[in-house]
């Protein structure tokens, strides 16, 4: 028996960011997040894909200006479907929300886009 292998067009990116905020008035929040998103994106047949954590949304915030946020994770659980329509058009619908939620940043997500590509 063969192993099961991922389909031509499937790939795996990490994605790591760091959002700080470098000027603004003293008595506001202050940003320190590092931000995470293990894409993983998988080909399905006629022309339709599968798309786990399309968002950098797993976060992690080092910022110490609200008491009690310093060390809290937010890790949701992200996954974004898509269809090639023709080779400039593509949708896609994303959905989110959270397995991990030690600070707010969302209780669901959905987004919806339509992509039209030109050149």
């Amino acid at each position: 028996m063969e192993a099961p292998r991922l389909r031509e067009g499937s790939w795996f990116a990490p994605l790591v960011r760091y959002d700080a905020d470098v000027a603004g008035a003293d008595d506001r929040d202050r940003i320190r997040e590092l931000q995470l998103a293990p894409i993983l994106n998988l080909t399905l047949e006629e022309g339709w894909f599968l798309n786990l954590y399309p968002s950098s949304d797993i976060k992690y915030n080092f910022a110490d200006e609200r008491p009690g946020d310093t060390g809290k994770w937010f890790v949701p659980f992200d996954f974004l479907v898509g269809r090639n329509w023709s080779e400039s058009t593509f949708g896609t619908v994303e959905v989110a929300f959270p397995l991990v939620q030690q600070y707010q940043v969302y209780d669901f997500k959905i987004e919806a886009n339509i992509y039209f590509l030109f050149g």
